[in-house]
C-alpha cells in the first residue's frame, strides 16, 4: 500500500489552518512509506516514556485526519497533530502550535507529546501521567522515533 504523505501534510495544513503543506518528521515520513503500522516498543522506548504505561506505536496514516477531526483536537488541543494510538487510550501527537503561530519553520522537526484521548487538552504540559493531560515526549520527534524503532519491533516488516 503506497501512502502519498504530501497529501497527509496537505490535510494537516488544511485542517490546521496553514497555507502551506506540513513537512512530516522524516522518521514518520519513512515509516509511513515503508508500510509500518506498528512500533511494538522496547526497554529504551518505554523508558523514555516514563510512568506512561505506553507500550507501542499504531500509526494512524491516512487516517491522522478523520482522528483529528472525531477527536475534535481542533477544540481541545489546538495545533496538535495525531500521529499514533497507543495501544492503551492515548495519542502521540506533533506539537504544531509553533508552526500554527509562526514562530516554528516548517522544517518537519516538530516536539512530540502525549495525551490521553478521553482528556485531551495542553494543560499542566511536563506533569501528565496515563490518566492525565499533556506530557512531552521529546523537542525532536525524528530523535525519538530512531530510539523507538532501532529499539523495538515494527509490523508489518
Amino acid at each position: 500500500m503506497s501512502i502519498d504523505v504530501e497529501r497527509l501534510g496537505r490535510e494537516a495544513a488544511d485542517a490546521l489552518g496553514l497555507a502551506d503543506t506540513v513537512l512530516l518528521p522524516a522518521a514518520l515520513t519513512d515509516l509511513l512509506v515503508r508500510g509500518v503500522e506498528t512500533v511494538v516498543l522496547g526497554d529504551a522506548g518505554v523508558a523514555s516514556l516514563g510512568d506512561l504505561g505506553a507500550s507501542e506505536l499504531d500509526l494512524l496514516g491516512t487516517d491522522m485526519a478523520d482522528y483529528y477531526r472525531s477527536y475534535e483536537f481542533a477544540t481541545y488541543m489546538p495545533g496538535a497533530w495525531p500521529l499514533a494510538l497507543d495501544g492503551g487510550g492515548g495519542f502521540f501527537c506533533l506539537d504544531l502550535r509553533g508552526l500554527v503561530s509562526g514562530e516554528h519553520v516548517n522544517d518537519g522537526r516538530y516536539p512530540i507529546v502525549w495525551s490521553h484521548a478521553g482528556n485531551l487538552g495542553w494543560g499542566d504540559y511536563l506533569r501528565a501521567t496515563h490518566e492525565g493531560e499533556v506530557c512531552l515526549i521529546s523537542d525532536d520527534t525524528d530523535s525519538w522515533l530512531a530510539v523507538a524503532v532501532d529499539d523495538g519491533e515494527i509490523y508489518p516488516k
